[in-house]
């Protein structure tokens, strides 16, 4: 894939601040840094996200026969990946003449993957823990 940080990627500049961003189908980019918040983002390629702490902001997503990818079955995804829908103007985003509301991540014929470790949020003790005690004994 090519990289999003590559000007030849977009044929003459990164996108910018704001800008509406289109991946056309065939096209396979490799979100390589986390750019700056974007207007609406269309996908119809595929867009993955590098093994790194990444942000992407976008005021709507919509993945339209394409693929946005974080992370494999085989490989999940062990960084932290962010996804920000920041439409401020509240207005509806419309899809194939529908109104789909704001702050839009819609997948229509398409791919939105994410595989992530498990998160465990909590763990059994070992041993029971007497009051002031410093340190914990877990399974």
């Amino acid at each position: 894939p090519q990289k999003w940080s590559s000007a030849a990627t977009w044929g003459r500049a990164v996108p910018t601040a704001g800008q509406n961003v289109h991946i056309p189908a065939g096209k396979s980019i490799l979100l390589d840094v986390s750019p700056p918040s974007l207007g609406n983002l269309y996908i119809e390629g595929t867009l993955t996200f590098a093994r790194k702490n990444l942000t992407l902001s976008a005021a709507n997503i919509v993945v339209h026969h394409g693929r946005l990818l974080i992370g494999t079955a085989s490989q999940p995804f062990l960084q932290r990946a962010v996804i920000n829908l920041t439409d401020t103007a509240r207005q509806d985003i419309k899809i194939h003449d529908h109104n789909a509301g704001s702050r839009v991540l819609a997948v229509m014929g398409g791919e939105f993957s994410v595989f992530a470790a498990p998160r465990v949020s909590w763990a059994r003790l070992n041993q029971t823990a007497r009051a002031g005690t410093r340190t914990l004994v877990l399974d």
